[in-house]
This record gives C-alpha cells, sequence and structure tokens, in this order.
C-alpha cells in the first residue's frame, strides 16, 4: 500500500511571517496554499487529489520582504501579499467579452512562456480544469464531477464532498 502521509517534511514548507499564510512546494509546478482562520492554525488533512505530501523536497527559494511572500521554483514564482486574506478583485474586461481578476493578494506566473500555464491570479476562472472526484459515487445517477453543479447533490443524507482536480487544458493550475 501506499504510505498516505498528509504531513510534508518541514523543509518543503513556507509560512508568512504573519503565520496566517502556508506553502507547500510539492513539485516545482505544484504548490499547496492555505490561508488559516487563526495565526498558525493549518490543516494537515488527506485529500482525495493528494494522499501523500511527505515527497522529496524540491529545490526552491523563498523570501519575504517589503510585505511580499516570494517562492521561487525554478518552474514559477509566486507572490503573496502578507496581510491580506487570499482573494482577487473581479471587473469586466475592456477587450472581450469575459471578466478579468486582478490579483490583490496572490497570483503565480511561471518563469518560461512555453508551456500551456500562462500564469494563475486568485479567483480566476479554470475553463480547462479536467474535474477532479466526488466521494460517494454508489448509487449516484451521472453525477457530473464539475464541483459547481453538484455542490447541492444529496449522496446518503449528507452533501457530495468534491474535489477540484489539479490538472487543466490551461497547464496545471
Amino acid at each position: 500500500m501506499i504510505d498516505y502521509n498528509p504531513v510534508a517534511d518541514p523543509k518543503a514548507v513556507v509560512i508568512s511571517s504573519d503565520k496566517l499564510a502556508r506553502f507547500t512546494v510539492l513539485t516545482p509546478l505544484l504548490v499547496r496554499m492555505e490561508y488559516a482562520k487563526s495565526a498558525g492554525v493549518f490543516e494537515d488533512f488527506s485529500t482525495i487529489a493528494i494522499l501523500n505530501r511527505n515527497l522529496p523536497v524540491p529545490s526552491f527559494k523563498s523570501s519575504e520582504s517589503g510585505g511580499k511572500l516570494t517562492i521561487d521554483t525554478g518552474s514559477v514564482v509566486l507572490t503573496y501579499q502578507v496581510g491580506s486574506p487570499f482573494s482577487g478583485q473581479s471587473f469586466p474586461s475592456l477587450i472581450s467579452s469575459h471578466t478579468c481578476i486582478l490579483a490583490t493578494s496572490l497570483s503565480v506566473v511561471p518563469k518560461s512562456t512555453s508551456g500551456a500555464f500562462q500564469g494563475w491570479k486568485f479567483g480566476d476562472a479554470d475553463q480547462g480544469n479536467l474535474l477532479g472526484t466526488i466521494r460517494g459515487l454508489d448509487g449516484q445517477d451521472q453525477t457530473p464531477l464539475n464541483c459547481t453543479l453538484n455542490k447541492d447533490i444529496l449522496d446518503n443524507g449528507e452533501y457530495n464532498h468534491c474535489e477540484w482536480a489539479v490538472i487543466s487544458r490551461d497547464g496545471s493550475k
């Protein structure tokens, strides 16, 4: 059996100076992001998407200066405004019919523009998400894997627990 250890190696973890945001560098392209309700209180439960977070620690650099925390994995650069909840601000695009998101506290940009991943800002819609899994498919009739569509579906007296996928046609998000 696979070792299901939800606690990452401490060397893979970066906590903001206010102890409200925690980032776990799982791979150069996959960073777990968590915002705490109380300073320093984070969760280490397994998820359907990532059962084992105790992976070999990838090479990365982190620094905090001028109220910004930056994590550079060599593949992406994550920037977080320390002291701010993870947030984004929506506004209508002037050049298309889509809504744009202005990152106000959290964003990730690729170090190379040659791949499918073109960057992410908190609140961005992920139209290419390959969807995830839900708990309790037994006895359900064609339940969609889209977490937005199945959020109100009852399964054996409980609402579905839904997980978005970490893989997207737009690049991993």
